[in-house]
């Protein structure tokens, strides 16, 4: 979490993104005004949709999937991105409530499957996938 909203508050420097949540609502779900990243998980989560910053913000030291990532940089970048790559038909996203941000991020590049045939929406978004995706993001960014 803290890996994310730091990467993504540098994206947010140099890209003016909408506003969906007012401060009041961020807050009812993200509570720890006293951590060091609550400027930046704040400033994120007035980007997502409401379900989403729900769901983030009952997470408490929870991992973030790679489907809910997905969403999360789909809901933040407005699904603006430009789609450079064919939308690939997974066996295992299905049935996944982030369907949409997975499709987006498969086809914006920022996501890769894990097979030729799954995404594995449900693994933990390592470090170094995290890291993969903010430079992908940034590179997107900056065309």
């Amino acid at each position: 979490d803290c890996l994310l909203s730091r990467g993504l508050g540098d994206v947010y420097k140099r890209q003016e993104l909408a506003i969906r949540q007012p401060r009041s609502t961020v807050e009812r779900w993200i509570e720890d005004e006293e951590s060091w990243a609550f400027e930046h998980v704040a400033s994120i989560g007035s980007k997502l949709s409401e379900k989403t910053l729900r769901t983030i913000g009952s997470m408490d030291d929870e991992y973030v999937s790679r489907e809910l990532l997905a969403q999360v940089l789909y809901e933040v970048t407005d699904g603006q991105l430009k789609k450079t790559k064919p939308l690939v038909a997974f066996t295992d996203t299905y049935y996944s409530d982030y369907q949409d941000g997975i499709n987006y991020c498969i086809r914006t590049g920022l996501l890769e499957g894990t097979t030729s045939y799954t995404m594995e929406p449900t693994k933990t978004v390592t470090r170094a996938e995290m890291m993969t995706i903010l430079q992908r993001l940034d590179k997107a960014l900056n065309k």
